[in-house]
């Protein structure tokens, strides 16, 4: 949603870049993704930064994945979550802006306490949700499967249904 002081919205997420397993860009799976984060409550993307891997995209990858239409590493496995958050700070309810926040701290304590950088573990996550990601670019390395087992485990505590 618009508002008047926040032209661009006031969530925005930065998606990661879903690639094939061949290591092209996934051009679907970044269309399905875009779509899930907007469908949450982001009002909008940002695409290219460095959680979507810019550094190793070329500019042609960027132009098309902007072309195909598509605030943390966190907000692409639960979009609906941390949308929660930021709607309940805005709105002035801190005290349930901070209940809303502790639900999700066991995950990004999960993704940040291994030492990987964020791009990894949410695209573990989002690979082992059967969600767009692909593999992470060199020189970044995947996560081994016990953090990725360790990360779908609190994910599953926030999103049971999923």
């Amino acid at each position: 949603m618009r508002h008047r002081n926040a032209p661009l919205g006031r969530t925005l997420c930065a998606m990661v870049t879903p690639f094939t397993s061949a290591g092209t860009l996934d051009l679907d799976g970044a269309a399905r993704l875009a779509a899930r984060l907007v469908a949450a409550g982001c009002d909008g993307l940002v695409l290219n930064g460095t959680t979507g891997e810019s550094p190793t995209t070329t500019d042609t990858e960027k132009r098309e994945l902007i072309e195909a239409g598509c605030v943390s590493t966190v907000a692409n496995v639960v979009p609906g979550e941390v949308a929660g958050i930021l709607a309940a700070f805005d709105a002035g309810d801190t005290a349930r802006a901070a209940e809303l926040q502790s639900r999700v701290v066991p995950l990004i304590e999960a993704m940040t306490a291994s030492d990987l950088p964020g791009t990894v573990t949410a695209k573990a996550l989002l690979s082992a949700l059967d969600l767009p990601a692909g593999p992470v670019r060199a020189p970044l390395l995947a996560a081994d499967a016990e953090t990725t087992a360790d990360l779908l485990a609190r994910y599953r505590v926030l999103a049971p249904d999923e």
